[in-house]
C-alpha cells in the first residue's frame, strides 16, 4: 500500500471495500472496465430462443446453484426453456446431477472461447448473473459478462450484489433480485422468456448504456490519463517509475 501510487477499483463497491481495509482514499480511483462494442455487436438477423445463458466459474459466489433452483421452479410452472451453463469449476458435477434429477433441458458446455460465448449471447433471451457472497466472504467486483451481455443487446437478470447495480440500469437494461432468492430469480427470468418485446426493449437500452459508459476506447483513454497523471506527479518529485 505504501509503495503504490494508485489503486484502481472497477466499482464504487470495491472502492468502499478497499477503504474498509485501510487503503488511503487519496490513492484510490474508480475506473470501470471497457467493452469492445465492435466485437460484442449483435447480429439482429439471428433469432433469439427461449434460452437462459450463464457464464462463469462453478463456484459459490457465482450463484449457479441458485440458478438451477430457479430453473426447477420454471419447469414446475410449465415454462419452456433451455438452460445453457458455460464454464467449469468445483460445483459443476453437483449441478449436472441436480439438472439430471430435475429433468431440466440443460447444456453444460465447459469453458468456451470468447467467440463461442458471443455466439451464445446472441441467441439468448436472457443472461443470468445470480452472484452472491460466499460463506468465506468471497464476492464479485463487477462481472464482465454483465457488460458483454448488454453490449450484445441481451437483457440480464442479476442480483443486488457488489458492483452489479453500478453496471446496469435496473428496470431498463436488467432486472435485479435479492441474492439467493431463487423464486424471485425464476420470476424475473420468466418475464423475459415469455415476452420477446421485453427482450428487445431491455436489449436496446443495454446496448445504449454500454456505449455511453463502458465503450472500450473511452475507458482506455481514461486509464491512460490516470497513468499520465501519476507519471507527472512522480516526475515532479524526481522519482522514476521505469528503470
Amino acid at each position: 500500500i505504501a509503495g503504490a501510487g494508485r489503486f484502481i477499483a472497477v466499482s464504487n463497491f470495491i472502492r468502499d471495500r478497499l477503504l474498509e481495509q485501510g487503503y488511503p482514499d487519496s490513492k484510490i480511483v474508480v475506473h470501470r472496465n471497457g467493452i469492445d462494442l465492435n466485437f460484442f455487436s449483435p447480429d439482429r438477423s439471428v433469432n433469439r430462443s427461449s434460452r437462459i445463458v450463464f457464464v462463469g466459474r462453478f463456484v459459490e459466489k457465482k450463484g449457479v446453484n441458485v440458478l438451477v433452483e430457479a430453473a426447477v421452479e420454471l419447469k414446475k410452472a410449465g415454462v419452456d426453456f433451455e438452460l445453457v451453463l458455460i464454464g467449469d469449476g468445483p460445483l459443476r458435477k453437483a449441478m449436472e446431477v441436480a439438472c439430471n434429477r430435475a429433468e431440466l433441458n440443460a447444456l453444460f458446455t465447459g469453458f468456451l472461447t470468447v467467440d463461442e460465448v458471443r455466439s451464445w449471447l446472441a441467441r439468448a433471451a436472457v443472461v443470468a448473473v445470480p452472484s452472491m457472497t460466499a460463506a468465506d466472504g468471497d464476492s464479485e467486483g463487477l462481472p464482465t459478462i454483465l457488460l458483454e451481455a448488454q453490449a450484445m443487446e441481451t437483457p440480464v437478470v442479476a442480483t443486488h450484489h457488489s458492483g452489479i447495480p453500478e453496471g446496469v440500469v435496473s428496470g431498463k437494461t436488467a432486472e435485479l433480485v435479492s441474492p439467493g432468492d431463487h423464486r424471485a430469480l425464476a420470476e424475473s427470468l420468466q418475464s423475459f422468456l415469455t415476452s420477446p418485446e421485453k427482450v428487445e426493449s431491455f436489449g436496446l437500452a443495454g446496448r445504449h448504456f454500454m456505449s455511453e459508459n463502458f465503450e472500450l476506447r473511452n475507458q482506455v483513454r481514461g486509464l491512460e490519463k490516470i497513468y499520465s497523471q501519476l507519471i507527472v506527479a512522480h516526475a515532479s518529485r524526481g522519482v522514476a517509475l521505469v528503470d
